[in-house]
């Protein structure tokens, strides 16, 4: 299982398919994560612990 240390926390592959990855992502109160955009892919966030604010194009939502 790969596990990696960021400025901003850590991030934990818990299953790696060839046309999917899931992972789980802990960010520190207080970080943010750099805005990145993907072509050919998507990505579906699920927040379990805590508020996120998220920002797609223009707009930020708080999760």
């Amino acid at each position: 299982m790969e596990i990696g240390q960021r400025p901003w926390g850590q991030y934990e592959v818990l299953l790696d398919e060839p046309t999917y990855k899931v992972k789980r992502i802990i960010v520190l109160p207080g970080q943010r994560l750099s805005l990145q955009m993907h072509h050919r892919r998507a990505e579906h966030w699920t927040v379990v612990v805590g508020d996120a604010d998220v920002t797609v194009g223009e707009e930020t939502f708080r999760l």
